[in-house]
């Protein structure tokens, strides 16, 4: 509640009765994710003076990664190839209904 009434000033009743249950997730994600938007551009404007550079550059991907995962964007790992094939021929030997190329 005390997200809302500070972002949008809406008031306690506004929030009680005009906001869905649904609706609490989303505009919490849009909320966090434009505070980080603005985190990241104060950021880029003050440039960090008082930090030495590795510090600077640390604490803008912490904020980046942040932004990514608050889109729904996930650093993938990389593909395990050899699993995949394990897992194939498992498919192949252990399946008659699923047919593997």
């Amino acid at each position: 509640m005390d997200l809302f009434a500070s972002e949008y000033s809406w008031t306690k009743d506004y929030i009680w009765f005009n906001v869905y249950p649904e609706d609490v997730l989303i505009l919490q994600d849009k909320i966090q994710a434009r505070q980080t938007e603005q985190m990241i551009a104060d950021l880029r404007i003050i440039s960090n003076p008082h930090l030495e550079k590795d510090a600077q550059k640390e604490l803008v991907n912490e904020l980046m990664a942040r932004r990514a995962r608050l889109r729904g964007i996930y650093e993938e790992p990389e593909l395990d190839r050899a699993g995949l094939a394990a897992l194939k021929d498992k498919l192949k030997k252990e399946s008659k209904a699923i047919k593997v190329k």
